[in-house]
């Protein structure tokens, strides 16, 4: 059996399972990404020079520090996903990079944890994939939690206290405050074979549902319109009770037959989404898996990428824990035009406004408004109305525009 180990790697896709060891516990990983703008911003003179907020420019170059240089950080980041379009202002293309690089480091993280996650009980016996009996997984840590200084670095946490994509999707996500559990999707596989394996990852001691009724619902969408799409699965989830701290394989069903059921073009399942539940009569939870990636996408819809933003003072009771006392929380509200993947929001760092959102990195699937907590901690005080100019909203789609 494989146990400690620490892995790296900065080629290829890293949203690919298959690229990552199968370990008793891997105590040291990493993906690099770039700091939020405000963290960047504030480590600079000013507002910077338009030299200081490019990937290529002396300052960038002076701070990044692992021995493969930007290319580790950007190679892998476009494995899966266009380069943003030039938008023409300095501050507005590097938080676009820094969306790319995050949401690369986000969904690393995210396939590294949940592939060893549905491995906790189970040992993986010489096939000729893995060449020596592996699994019964314990545990990861990721490197490292938090920064000190402004520059490309492996955390989730930049130095302005400001949330990588990574800690919304990936840690925060993980930790189990569901009586559901989590649902994992993974499409595994390679060409013409790829297939879909979905587990569940049961909930942690007494936070339990009966499992008698829990129901499991799949379907598809596609990023072209709202219309709920069809139904690839619907059933009672039965857990087995022999092992009811282990994770338990719900469904596994190729691409193609997925493409078929849901009209998508095989070619082309990039624009396809599953959408799996797990429901009872108290609570739900869902996750949503793109059945390719990004950079697949063969054409987006002409209104996608543009959101209607609005904002109002907030009167939250509190169900919500911000890892700050706020001075100031505010409802933003968004209205999208078309299924909308990965919605990133953050202010104008000019502003100063440390904050942190309920969500982010998020999709909107359905039409309707998409509301969101913003807790402000310092800095000048907000009106609704400065949020609404001043929020940056970065998704997939508006990459291209």
């Amino acid at each position: 059996l494989i146990g400690d180990v620490h892995f790296y790697r900065y080629e290829g896709d890293l949203w690919n399972e298959g690229v990552y060891p199968l370990t008793r516990f891997t105590s040291e990983f990493g993906v690099q990404s770039l700091p939020s703008p405000l963290g960047w911003l504030r480590s600079l003179e000013g507002s910077g020079s338009p030299d200081d907020w490019s990937l290529n420019g002396r300052l960038m170059q002076h701070r990044q520090h692992s021995p493969v240089g930007m290319a580790g950080m950007l190679g892998p980041s476009l494995q899966v996903m266009d380069a943003p379009v030039d938008v023409g202002d300095p501050i507005k293309n590097y938080s676009r990079w820094a969306y790319v690089t995050q949401l690369n480091q986000a969904l690393a993280y995210k396939t590294h944890i949940n592939f060893l996650e549905r491995h906790k009980c189970f040992l993986q016996t010489p096939n000729g994939v893995f060449p020596v009996g592996q699994g019964l997984s314990m545990g990861a840590l990721y490197w490292q939690l938090n920064d000190i200084w402004a520059a490309p670095t492996w955390s989730t946490i930049d130095a302005a206290g400001q949330w990588k994509m990574a800690h919304y999707l990936a840690a925060n996500a993980t930790f189990q405050v569901s009586s559901l559990g989590r649902i994992v999707m993974a499409v595994k596989g390679i060409t013409t074979l790829k297939v879909v394996q979905i587990d569940w990852i049961p909930p942690i001691g007494k936070r339990r549902s009966s499992p008698s009724s829990i129901y499991l619902d799949i379907a598809c969408k596609t990023i072209r319109s709202f219309e709920v799409g069809k139904r690839v699965l619907r059933g009672l989830l039965r857990p087995d009770q022999r092992s009811s701290n282990c994770p338990q394989r719900l469904f596994e069903i190729e691409i193609s037959t997925i493409a078929s059921t849901c009209g998508c073009d095989p070619a082309s399942a990039a624009n396809c989404i599953l959408v799996a539940r797990l429901y009872n009569a108290e609570t739900e939870i869902s996750e949503v898996l793109q059945l390719g990636r990004p950079k697949e996408i063969s054409a987006w819809p002409s209104k996608a990428g543009v959101l209607e933003v609005s904002a109002e003072v907030s009167n939250t009771s509190g169900y919500l824990r911000p890892p700050f006392i706020p001075s100031q929380v505010f409802r933003i509200t968004l209205r999208a035009n078309s299924p909308e993947l990965f919605v990133w929001m953050l202010l104008d760092p000019r502003l100063q406004v440390d904050g942190w959102f309920a969500e982010n990195g998020f999709h909107i699937l359905e039409d309707g408004p998409h509301s969101v907590e913003f807790f402000v901690k310092v800095g000048p005080p907000m009106t609704p109305e400065t949020i609404e100019k001043s929020l940056f909203v970065i998704t997939l789609a508006s990459l291209a525009k």
